[in-house]
C-alpha cells in the first residue's frame, strides 16, 4: 500500500497471504471502504485442496495491516470466489462467477463483534450455465450491482447487469439492464 505525503508517494507496506501454499491470485480484487481493505484471492485453496477461492477484510491503519477475517464459502470447484470483492459498512459482497447455476454473489455481514456471518447468496434471474455471475460488483450501501458478462438475455453472450436493492437485512432483485 502507499501512502502519499505532502507531494509524494511512498511505499508504506507490502500485503501478504499468512498462508502462501494455498492462497492464489490473492489482490485479484480490491476494495477500500474507510479503514477496511478487502482482498479477493479467486485460485485459492479450499481445506480438501479444490480450488474454489478465498477473500480477505483487514484492518488498515497508519501503520501495518491486521488481517480481521479470512473467508471461503460452500461453492463449486473453480467457482473462483473472490473473483470480485466490495465493502460498504457492515456489508462485503464476494463474487463467485464460476459457481453452479451461472455464479453467485456472497452477502456478509459484519456482526458486532467483528465476526463476518453469511447473510445471502445471490444468483443471476436465470439460472443457465456460464453465464459468469459475479464477475464484477459494486455496492454503495444500500444498491448493489452484479455483472453477468455471459448472459445471453438478447442476443449470445450480450452480457447483463443485475441490480439488487438492500432494506435493513432483505436484498430485493430492482432491475436487470442488458446489452443492446
Amino acid at each position: 500500500a502507499y501512502r502519499r505525503t505532502a507531494t509524494n508517494w511512498s511505499l508504506a507496506y507490502s500485503l501478504e497471504p499468512s498462508v502462501t501454499q494455498s492462497i492464489r491470485r490473492f489482490g485479484a480484487a480490491l476494495s477500500l471502504d474507510s479503514n477496511q481493505l478487502a482482498v479477493g484471492a479467486p485460485g485459492s485453496l479450499n481445506g480438501q485442496g479444490r480450488e474454489t477461492g478465498a477473500a480477505f477484510v483487514f484492518s488498515v491503519s497508519s501503520t501495518q495491516p491486521e488481517l480481521s477475517a479470512q473467508l471461503t464459502a460452500n461453492v463449486a470447484t473453480l467457482a473462483r470466489f473472490g473473483t470480485s470483492v466490495a465493502l460498504a459498512g457492515n456489508h462485503f459482497l464476494v463474487g463467485a462467477p464460476g459457481d453452479t447455476d451461472g455464479g453467485s454473489v456472497h452477502v456478509y455481514r459484519r456482526q458486532t463483534n467483528s465476526v463476518w456471518q453469511p447473510q445471502i447468496r445471490m444468483g443471476p434471474a436465470t439460472t443457465r450455465p456460464a453465464q459468469s455471475f459475479g464477475t464484477a460488483v459494486a455496492f454503495d450501501g444500500q444498491l448493489a450491482a452484479v455483472g453477468s458478462p455471459q448472459s445471453d438475455s438478447l442476443e449470445a453472450f450480450g452480457g447483463a447487469v443485475q441490480l439488487f436493492t438492500r432494506r435493513g437485512d432483505r436484498w430485493n432483485t430492482a432491475t436487470t439492464l442488458v446489452s443492446g
